[in-house]
């Protein structure tokens, strides 16, 4: 995981971090070679972590409520 956000959210697939515009043309490709797995990937990442029941936990948490 190279990069700041990749380091958060390291998988396999579905997010990829960058740094520089190969980095970006190498997760293009890796996309477009499966993007189906790719698809998938990004949807359990979103789930995971903006899932209204997981957000709304943690901002209340936070709240002290």
């Amino acid at each position: 995981c190279a990069s700041p956000i990749s380091q958060h959210y390291c998988s396999d697939g579905g997010l990829f971090g960058f740094r520089s515009l190969g980095e970006i043309a190498e997760a293009v490709a890796k996309i477009n070679a499966d993007y189906a797995y790719h698809s998938r990937a990004a949807r359990a990442i979103a789930r995971e972590t903006f899932e209204a029941t997981t957000v709304l936990s943690s901002l209340l948490d936070r709240a002290g409520l």
